[in-house]
């Protein structure tokens, strides 16, 4: 998976989830928000491959200006 953000507050997560989805058209259906303890995360995935995961990071990058991390 890519994660793209970690957040405090669930809405702030879903503001940028839905900011991401208008910009990150190959990606939207993978798009979610995590929860864990009371870290929301803005995530992208699964993906077939570390490949795949890998070259959607470089799109979203291209398109966003900031890297995704890639999470295992």
């Amino acid at each position: 998976s890519l994660q793209f953000g970690a957040f405090g507050v669930r809405d702030n997560a879903e503001s940028y989830l839905a900011r991401l989805q208008g910009q990150l058209d190959g990606l939207t259906g993978m798009l979610r928000i995590i929860q864990s303890d009371n870290v929301f995360r803005v995530q992208a995935g699964p993906f077939a491959s570390e490949a795949a995961a890998r070259e959607a990071a470089e799109r979203a990058a291209a398109v966003l200006g900031g890297r995704p991390v890639l999470v295992r």
